[in-house]
């Protein structure tokens, strides 16, 4: 399970974040990312993501299922492998524990690109003594059907420790610098531009 907080923010709310936190930068990535979807767009009404992304020079394929926000909170299952093609990706993602049958699925259903990201992501590791997290800022634009929406966002993903540790904290951090809570997914945001 991935467990991440999103925040509607900008550059300056990072920048204070990092410092109050007494963090160090690390180096930042740059990503675009394709998603994929079926024409009567049954991914989503299943609330599956289906993506490739780069990551500087990395090409990455994803799988993200049953995505449940709270106040900021994020909580899906997400399965990623490094892969040159979305079918080589499809092929290795149930060894990362994906599901067999849905992989199967997908290598076989009639998908194409729905929606683009590209973004900039700055990033901080932040190393408490009950849990590691990733803080990081993302400033960039969502496209589809031909329209841009900027986005200016931080997330803060746990990578281990307690998990109430790591929310307890989180939500510290979003009362004392007022920080306002992202509902939807990069991919839900971007979607909605072919209804606009």
């Amino acid at each position: 399970m991935e467990r991440e907080f999103k925040w509607k923010a900008t550059a300056g709310d990072f920048e204070e974040l990092v410092q109050y936190l007494g963090l160090n930068e690390i180096e930042p990535v740059e990503m675009f990312a394709e998603y994929y979807d079926t024409p009567d767009r049954r991914l989503r009404q299943r609330k599956v993501a289906l993506r490739m992304r780069r990551e500087n020079h990395e090409q990455l394929c994803c799988l993200k299922l049953r995505d449940a926000a709270s106040d900021g909170l994020h909580v899906h299952e997400e399965y990623e492998c490094m892969a040159a093609t979305l079918e080589e990706g499809l092929g290795v993602l149930p060894g990362q524990g994906a599901p067999l049958d849905l992989c199967h699925a997908l290598r076989t259903a009639d998908l194409s690109v729905v929606c683009q990201t590209k973004f900039h992501r700055r990033r901080a590791v932040w190393l408490d003594p009950l849990f590691t997290a990733e803080l990081s800022f993302d400033q960039g634009v969502l496209s589809c059907a031909g329209r841009e929406l900027p986005v200016g966002e931080i997330e803060c993903e746990q990578k281990s420790g307690e998990d109430v540790a790591f929310e307890e904290a989180c939500q510290l951090l979003a009362r004392r610098f007022s920080l306002k809570p992202e509902a939807r997914s990069k991919l839900s945001r971007a979607l909605d531009l072919e209804r606009a």
